[in-house]
């Protein structure tokens, strides 16, 4: 792995429910440079932000402000199912040369003066106090790692909890005055053309659909498997097998009209795009599997490399809330950019008909569907820390013992 390093942002409960959650996404990629390599929800459990409260404490900030920090997590994190309290963060990863001191930096220190621009903290963050200088109100925006050893000590403990506290998150409570409309789910992807490089755009398409309101329940970042990208597709191929009869009835039939001067009765048209439609529109079809892939079944050797990851990243949403699917939809734009409304993501993202930067779930029965394919609550940030770390991750049911020891003794 060379120089590389890992480092991480947990963005606030704070910061997710008032959907900021794009745009700092979009500065933490395109700022830094870094590859953003994993993404989870966690709705975190009292041992887990014990734990967190506790690691944080004895890192490398000036005291007060450490101390500051591990008592926002303690009153901010922790979740409450029983009362209908679930407080949700998102943690994504990065890595690249220098990872932890230049998300540090971009983050900006837990207790400086926050200012306007400079950091995101500068931005975001907010630090009241009272006359004498005594905090009255403190809100970090995001927490992260401020030296390799503190990245993998926190990064071994959220993991230890992965499955317990997050993936796809049940019973998160809805805005006051929504409560007692039918709640749906959908499914959005930002698509692979926003990953070409680190670049702002995969936030800033997440900040357009956070327009909509709805509650983020579910976020990771994917490699599509040839095997489920033509699972993913496949209700799409006998859609454009027919759709390209028409097209190149009239195509081809103009084409040898043209160049052979013969005049083609509309049953002969009609023949040519019987025969040519489906080939160009299977051909049109396997384009869309390698845009979402990086290949299709014709690339690889056998059926483990067909399931195996994909070399294009994306990224797997799902929002919750009334009339879901309607509202990504509308965000979303229609699936030509050139003919999408003003503000949705594919006219401002798109390029093409294919390559249009985002999908989302046309109806509930399909975003059940396409949840159930994809699987978003999935855990690939655990076997990732496992391979990265590999000498220290052993110690994983330890680490949880000594967790669950530290909490109960605290509540004793």
């Amino acid at each position: 792995m060379g120089d590389e390093e890992l480092a991480y942002a947990i963005l606030t409960p704070h910061t997710v429910r008032k959907s900021r959650t794009g745009i700092i996404l979009s500065r933490l990629i395109s700022r830094s440079g870094l590859d953003c390599i994993a993404a989870r929800m966690f709705a975190p459990g009292e041992a887990l932000t014990q734990g967190f409260a506790e690691a944080v404490s004895h890192s490398s900030s000036p005291e007060t402000w450490r101390f500051l920090l591990a008592d926002y997590i303690r009153t901010h994190f922790v979740n409450h199912p029983e009362q209908g309290n679930r407080h949700r963060v998102l943690l994504l990863v990065f890595r690249g040369p220098d990872a932890v001191n230049r998300i540090r930096k971009l983050t900006g220190e837990t207790g400086a003066e926050f200012q306007s621009g400079r950091t995101l903290r500068d931005s975001f963050a907010e630090h009241i106090t009272d006359a004498d200088g005594n905090t009255l109100f403190y809100e970090p925006a995001l927490i992260v790692g401020n030296t390799a050893e503190e990245v993998r000590e926190h990064l071994l403990l959220w993991t230890a909890f992965a499955e317990s506290d997050g993936g796809l998150l049940e019973d998160v409570p809805q805005s006051a005055g929504e409560i007692d409309k039918p709640v749906e789910r959908t499914l959005a992807l930002i698509k692979p053309d926003n990953f070409r490089f680190p670049n702002r755009r995969p936030g800033e398409v997440l900040d357009v659909f956070s327009q909509s309101g709805l509650n983020l329940i579910a976020c990771r970042l994917h490699h599509m498997s040839v095997a489920e990208a033509e699972r993913f597709y496949g209700p799409v191929l006998h859609a454009l097998r027919e759709s390209f009869k028409d097209t190149f009835a009239r195509e081809l039939g103009d084409l040898i009209e043209e160049h052979y001067g013969a005049e083609l009765s509309d049953e002969e048209r009609k023949q040519l795009g019987e025969t040519a439609g489906p080939i160009m529109g299977r051909k049109h079809w396997e384009k869309l599997v390698r845009f979402m892939a990086g290949a299709t079944s014709a690339d690889v050797e056998n059926e483990t490399e067909r399931q195996a990851p994909g070399t294009a990243p994306l990224l797997l949403l799902v929002f919750e809330g009334p009339d879901a699917v309607s509202r990504i939809r509308q965000l979303l734009g229609s699936t030509d950019p050139s003919r999408a409304a003003i503000g949705t993501v594919r006219r401002e993202f798109g390029e093409s008909v294919m390559i249009n930067a985002g999908h989302a779930s046309d109806s509930p029965e399909n975003a059940a569907n396409e949840i159930r394919l994809l699987n978003p609550g999935q855990d690939d940030l655990t076997p990732f820390i496992q391979d990265w770390y590999s000498g220290d991750f052993g110690s994983k049911q330890r680490l949880v013992n000594r967790i669950s020891k530290l909490f109960h003794n605290q509540q004793g």
